[in-house]
């Protein structure tokens, strides 16, 4: 029993001596290396738990010292990894498996050892994850193995084993325990594009979770005021589901509900996260320009852009409002005409305040035409002007030109100055925008991405 005293002592001496990083300590370690490896992988099978934690621990730390790391051939990290896996499926103890795959989250072994053990990585991840162990510390480090395999294997691997470690990730995202599910969304969001690259495999596994779990549970987690979460979520899954959203059902309306409660909720922060979301959505339903321009989609996209069920109005949802709503009009590329009264005009009214009758000849390439362009918005003056306008002076004109009560104009908010005079300087950059369309500009990509980032850097 002394022996093995000694030896969690020695270790922990180890150990502390590593934390402290001195490059002295480290040049006289690595001459050693060969032995403390070989001795390493025998304490870490030890049935004591005491040596077996502290052997843990010391391997963690030389696996994250680089100089030490880079220095272990790759024979030895294999058979390091392995010892590894083997504890990991072996235990029942939730300290030894935290601490090994602990040890697997902070390792800074040659890539080439990692990606050679990838397959066998994953499936002791999933042995651990569906083991009866209930741990929130267990679940939180095998996501941090996954986020260190995002980092380390090649883009090639992570496609063709993204169904093996996306399963293992969706579940975690309505774990009981917030900082499970924080991890599980911050791993989800840095294999964004390999889940998307492999959408045929993924789409099969989520779609079942989404109808089993996840969209029962994220309504709880809105009710329990984690929405922004939620959101984030959203902003992930909808471009994973990419045009399987499209057939319509149950599967989008129980998506929708969740964006829905957003933009009615009295937060600034989860309005903007929700236009954020509309803004993927309308990304999604770009995928096929018959879904995007059918009319059934822009009465739904122009639903929340028309429409904000707030008693009060904030700048960062307008600027927020204004922004998705350029993208949409973007998006819809030549058909921009064909539905320029459905999306322009209550956009320019919502601006300006401009009536439906003067704006209803804009939708035409002649009307465009036959309007001037107004006074440049740098013009002091003329913004001076233009806010000075009280909602008492506005009622002397025509009420027409106000603007309709679903669609609040900029112009005739009770924003500050320098808050309306923002917003109305992107208007006009977005007016000017809309005058000078051409169809090179509506067909040609590199021009509408040229001309939505003029008006983006102003937001």
């Amino acid at each position: 029993m002394a022996a093995v005293d000694d030896q969690v002592d020695a270790y922990l001496r180890l150990t502390d001596r590593l934390r402290q990083e001195e490059d002295v300590f480290v040049r006289e370690l690595l001459i050693f290396l060969r032995r403390i490896v070989v001795l390493l992988k025998k304490d870490i099978q030890s049935d004591k738990s005491d040596l077996c934690q502290a052997s843990l621990q010391a391997l963690g730390h030389c696996l994250y010292q680089q100089q030490i790391a880079s220095s272990i051939s790759f024979t030895d990290g294999q058979d390091l990894v392995k010892e590894l896996l083997d504890r990991i499926l072996g235990s029942e103890d939730k300290g030894v498996c935290t601490r090994a795959l602990w040890c697997l989250a902070k390792q800074n072994l040659d890539n080439a050892i990692i990606k050679s053990q990838l397959g066998s990585i994953l499936l002791s991840l999933e042995s651990v994850i569906t083991k009866d162990l209930q741990s929130i510390t267990v679940d939180h480090e095998a996501l941090n193995v996954i986020e260190r395999l995002l980092q380390q294997v090649p883009k090639s691997d992570l496609i063709k084993t993204a169904d093996a470690w996306s399963k293992l990730v969706f579940p975690m995202l309505v774990s009981s325990a917030a900082k499970v599910r924080e991890r599980a969304l911050a791993v989800m969001s840095t294999g964004l594009e390999h889940l998307i690259s492999s959408q045929d495999k993924v789409v099969k596994i989520l779609l079942p979770m989404l109808k089993g779990c996840l969209l029962k549970e994220f309504p709880k987690l809105c009710s329990e005021k984690k929405e922004l979460f939620v959101l984030k979520c959203w902003c992930c899954v909808v471009p994973i589901l990419g045009e399987t959203l499209h057939k319509g059902g149950s599967l989008i309306n129980e998506m929708l509900k969740l964006v829905e409660q957003g933009f009615r909720n009295q937060s600034v922060e989860v309005q903007v996260m929700s236009f954020s979301a509309w803004n993927i959505l309308i990304d999604n339903f770009a995928l096929s320009s018959d879904v995007l321009c059918s009319s059934r989609r822009v009465k739904l996209i122009m639903t929340p852009l028309r429409n904000l069920a707030v008693k009060e109005r904030n700048e960062a949802v307008e600027t927020a409002r204004l922004s998705t709503w350029w993208h949409y009009v973007c998006s819809l590329g030549p058909q921009v005409q064909e539905r320029f009264e459905q999306v322009c005009t209550p956009l320019l009214q919502f601006i300006f305040g401009t009536a439906v009758d003067q704006m209803s000849s804009l939708k035409t390439r002649e009307g465009l035409s036959e309007r001037k362009c107004p006074p440049t918005p740098t013009n002091s003056k003329f913004m001076t002007d233009m806010m000075a306008e009280t909602p008492k002076s506005s009622i002397r004109r025509s009420l027409r030109d106000v603007g309709t009560p679903k669609t609040p104009t900029v112009l005739n908010a009770s924003f500050a100055k320098m808050t309306k005079q923002k917003l109305l300087t992107q208007g006009c950059q977005i007016l000017l925008e809309v005058l000078t369309m051409n169809d090179d500009d509506l067909n040609g990509n590199l021009n509408l991405i040229i001309s939505l980032g003029r008006v983006a850097k102003i937001f």
